[in-house]
């Protein structure tokens, strides 16, 4: 792991007991951080820079870190670093244009065995609609609704990222695209 990865804008920011917890998290959680980052954004550079981000977003937070009990720094800290992840994954879709292949995989997602295709009835539904569909939905859906559908990962790679079970991935699934489903109908309720 390469030490450059903290942000030295840390050191010019902050002294004495802040700057040590955030050193104390960088040399315990930066592998596992920057494994995360690398997981999602499928690049080594752009993961560096998440795990950098994501230090300086945990900067911000520091005295929301120094309630959080020892045992659930990881997953805090894990966490942001996968919320960063996914900000810059989304930027770079963006940027490259890649909202044809979103609307794609979106609809996918969207498709679960069991329930009816024809009462999801999204196929008409832009990407553009969708993506700000999905930023109006409770954190954990619209995080669990990303990972699958930009993503493409499998319900066991989504358990172990977010640390749940795979039938809990399942379940949160189900209950996101049921609550999806939900605000879609409310827009075209709101446009006739």
């Amino acid at each position: 792991m390469d030490p450059l990865l903290f942000p030295a804008v840390l050191l010019l920011l902050d002294r004495g007991e802040n700057l040590r917890l955030l050193t104390d998290l960088y040399e315990a959680h930066a592998d596992a951080m920057l494994a995360v980052a690398a997981d999602v954004l499928h690049n080594q550079q752009e993961a560096e820079d998440a795990v950098s981000q994501s230090f300086i977003q945990l900067h911000r937070h520091i005295d929301k870190i120094r309630r959080v009990p020892c045992n659930k720094l990881r997953p805090y800290v894990v966490s942001t670093v996968r919320n960063v992840s996914l900000t810059m994954l989304r930027r770079r879709q963006r940027e490259r244009g890649r909202v044809a292949a979103l609307d794609e995989a979106m609809e996918d997602t969207l498709v679960h065995p069991g329930e009816p295709t024809e009462d999801l009835a999204l196929a008409a539904v832009t990407a553009e609609r969708l993506i700000g569909a999905i930023g109006r939905l409770p954190r954990d859906q619209a995080e669990v609704l990303r990972l699958s559908a930009v993503e493409g990962l499998s319900d066991r790679e989504m358990a172990a990222l977010l640390g749940i079970s795979p039938a809990g991935v399942r379940s949160r699934l189900s209950r996101a695209r049921a609550a999806l489903r939900e605000l879609l109908k409310g827009e075209d309720n709101e446009t006739e």
